[in-house]
């Protein structure tokens, strides 16, 4: 293998290691969100015929047809909002069967006029704990959760050898939905250290926020403090946007947990509650959540095969049981377990203002949200050079771009010659693509750049500018934090031959320039500037690509603007 021209014809590892990011929400910015929402109140969701998360999202059980039926008791009630935990496995097993399945559940949720919160990992184990893709075990009757499936599961929490594979799966799902309006808020890690060796989970504990926030969502982050552990409740409080938490107890208990909560100054949900045995009752709390603006999302819709109407613990020997249920509203028959609340529920909400969540509509992720997934042919191409020979000790410059970038690289690298040398990466994904960060991060890990130069822009032409925006800022932050020492240089993208494009493409360059200034980069190279002059009949060969002659004249202003944020420019 030819190591002094290295090819990079695919790429799928990611680096694991913390990359800074987005900073935490503000308290203003976070109580802003608030005002701006509804009062949430809704279930922990899981549909009856599933006896655990796998069987919700595996090919061989999701069932639109049920979970569309359920949702509509929540309709009904004037509930807005499902919490529930994703199964890294079912994504393992084919990601883009798992992201399909998510978009459709979310359109479910948009028909029913609630939102979702997803939740990435979950430590919580009752039971025979069985996590593989395929038909799951039948329950055993008188087993409080039979069957639970924790997600991605205990040996893959514990082993941080396994944790890039979570990294890309957290880095996917979020990068698809980052700015989907159907999503209210992203659960990162349910009820951590909870379960075996616990003190072992918070490595991925810490690493799943840091994931976060180089994705940089729209919705706000969060992970419930559930327990009395004081270092554990500082991080999660020190981190998340909107403060969650659980409670089961009493309403004194509860009532205690809400002004703890809201002394953090910050918009509070609950996110785990009900337990009638314990006293955490409809009747006696859901008044208190309402009354202090505290949203509240019960455990359990529809009473199925997870068996959550039993408490926590219980077995066979210890049935017929007869108090009351712990968990859930309906019998699977959708009557309810207690008329009186649901009829609470009604008037809770309306006082409220009700649901107050709009469709977005449509069947998929709506366009305004949603990145773009893929075009017909994708392509990525990567070469760096003079890596161990004589000039592997000169400056590197990092070429990022697209095929406008494959088409000057070479003409840069004769021009930078002897003075420079240099990696290139070109690809049809754009930082709207789910897998530009992954790759982008791979590259960034390959050597030590003295200058990166990033054009992208042309394969976005269909994103909405401020999603643009927002995925361009997310590049650069990551750039930021993988090179600190690099002079970064963004580009802005060249125009075309059709003059509804070029204005499109107008609009993401200020899009670009802005997320640039917001991150403070402030080296700019104007393509666009420079190509608007051309001849459009004489110096493009098609809609997008340019001839030699003009291909030439962007290489020596390339190679220009590289040697100046060296420190090399004209004179020197």
């Amino acid at each position: 293998m030819n190591v002094n021209a290295m090819k990079v014809a695919a790429v799928v590892t990611m680096s694991c290691a913390t990359v800074l990011a987005a900073p935490r929400w503000s308290a203003e910015k976070a109580n802003a969100w608030a005002k701006e929402n509804p009062w949430w109140c809704g279930v922990n969701y899981i549909p009856a015929n599933a006896v655990n998360y796998t069987a919700m999202w595996d090919k061989t059980s999701f069932s639109p047809d049920v979970i569309r039926r359920e949702l509509k008791l929540m309709t009904d009630m004037g509930m807005n909002c499902v919490r529930f935990v994703m199964q890294y496995k079912v994504y393992e097993d084919d990601p883009d069967y798992f992201l399909d399945t998510l978009d459709a559940f979310l359109a479910l949720c948009d028909e029913a006029k609630v939102r979702a919160m997803p939740i990435f990992f979950d430590n919580c184990g009752f039971g025979a704990i069985y996590i593989a893709v395929g038909p799951q075990p039948d329950p055993l009757p008188g087993w409080y959760a039979w069957g639970w499936s924790p997600s991605p599961g205990h040996l893959m929490i514990i082993d941080e050898r396994e944790h890039p594979k979570l990294e890309r799966y957290v880095k996917d799902v979020m990068s698809r939905f980052r700015d989907d309006r159907r999503i209210m808020l992203w659960d990162l890690f349910n009820e951590p250290i909870n379960g075996m060796e616990a003190q072992r989970s918070w490595p991925l504990l810490r690493k799943t926020f840091a994931w976060a926030r180089e994705i940089d969502p729209s919705q706000p982050i969060s992970s419930g403090v559930w327990n009395g552990n004081k270092e554990l409740n500082k991080f999660l409080t020190d981190n998340s946007d909107v403060i969650t938490f659980h409670c089961y107890g009493d309403p004194a208990r509860t009532a205690a947990m809400i002004k703890e909560m809201k002394a953090y100054g910050r918009p509070v949900i609950c996110t785990e509650w009900l337990n009638r045995p314990r006293k955490s009752t409809v009747g006696g709390c859901l008044k208190l959540f309402a009354d202090a603006d505290v949203g509240c999302v019960l455990w359990g819709l529809v009473n199925g095969k997870t068996q959550t109407h039993l408490p926590w613990g219980h077995r066979p020997e210890k049935l017929p049981y007869k108090g009351p249920w712990q968990h859930d509203l309906f019998h699977g028959d959708f009557t309810p377990y207690d008329k009186s609340e649901i009829e609470l529920f009604k008037s809770v909400i309306a006082a409220k203002g009700g649901s107050g969540v709009v469709p977005v509509g449509g069947g998929r992720t709506p366009a305004s949200s949603v990145f773009r997934v893929h075009e017909n042919t994708e392509w990525s191409t990567s070469y760096g050079y003079g890596l161990i020979d004589g000039s592997r000790n000169l400056p590197r410059v990092l070429l990022v771009g697209d095929s406008i970038c494959n088409g000057y690289q070479g003409s840069v690298r004769k021009r930078l010659g002897g003075k420079m040398n240099v990696t290139y990466w070109a690809s049809s994904y754009c930082v709207t693509s789910r897998p530009y960060l992954s790759i982008l991060s791979t590259l960034l890990d390959e050597a030590e750049y003295d200058v990166i130069h990033f054009n992208n822009g042309l394969h976005s032409l269909q994103t909405p500018n401020e999603a643009y925006e927002r995925a361009y800022g997310a590049a650069l932050r990551l750039i930021r934090s993988k090179q600190p020492k690099a002079k970064l240089v963004w580009c802005t993208s060249t125009p075309l031959t059709d003059a509804g494009k070029t204005a499109k493409c107008r609009e993401l360059n200020a899009a670009a320039e802005r997320a640039a200034a917001k991150e403070g980069v402030t080296e700019k190279d104007d393509l666009f500037a420079l190509c608007d002059k051309f001849d459009r009949n004489a110096d493009w060969r098609d809609v997008y690509h340019f001839k030699a002659p003009a291909i030439g004249r962007q290489a020596d202003q390339v190679a220009s603007v590289v040697l100046k944020a060296l420190g090399e420019g004209k004179g020197k």
